[in-house]
């Protein structure tokens, strides 16, 4: 299965998710995603800078990684 690599920061709304849930939370919610869409988690990394996370993901197809980018990006939580 391809994989693939996503970085994204966190919204507002998200930060304080993440402040509220902490970090379980939102790697809980990346799973539910991706099993939705056939794929799986590979790793999740905490960011410092520029950067929230990194995320590698394998996916069956380059149609499911870009629903699953619009997916996450109009979520509004990432």
């Amino acid at each position: 299965m391809p994989k693939y690599m996503y970085s994204g920061n966190y919204t507002s709304q998200g930060a304080a998710g993440l402040l509220k849930d902490g970090g379980t939370a939102r790697k809980q919610e990346t799973l539910r995603i991706l099993s939705e869409m056939g794929g799986s988690l590979e790793s999740y990394y905490w960011c410092y800078g520029n950067t929230d996370f990194i995320m590698i993901a394998d996916l069956p197809s380059e149609s499911a990684a870009i629903k699953l980018a619009l997916h996450v990006g109009a979520s509004g939580v990432f």
